[in-house]
């Protein structure tokens, strides 16, 4: 796909909390338990989320999700 390489080189800045909250997105947790298991706030979490987003390029959490195994960053 056009860009997928630009994406998998921004997936490498994935800091460690953004890397466990799409752990947490995948096993389909909201935000208010992403926040409660990180003990960060639901709005800390809308905040990563995002930034995730635009480090994938994923629109949607389910993006998130399968950028995320696409790019190995899930088991």
């Amino acid at each position: 796909m056009k860009g997928d390489g630009k994406v998998f080189l921004k997936e490498a800045n994935l800091s460690s909390i953004e890397r466990e909250m799409v752990r947490l997105i995948a096993r389909e947790y909201p935000d208010q338990l992403i926040a409660q298991h990180l003990n960060k706030t639901e709005k800390d979490v809308k905040i990563h989320i995002a930034s995730i987003g635009k480090k994938l390029n994923a629109k949607t959490r389910a993006e998130i999700v399968t950028k995320a195994y696409r790019y190995q960053l899930l088991p």
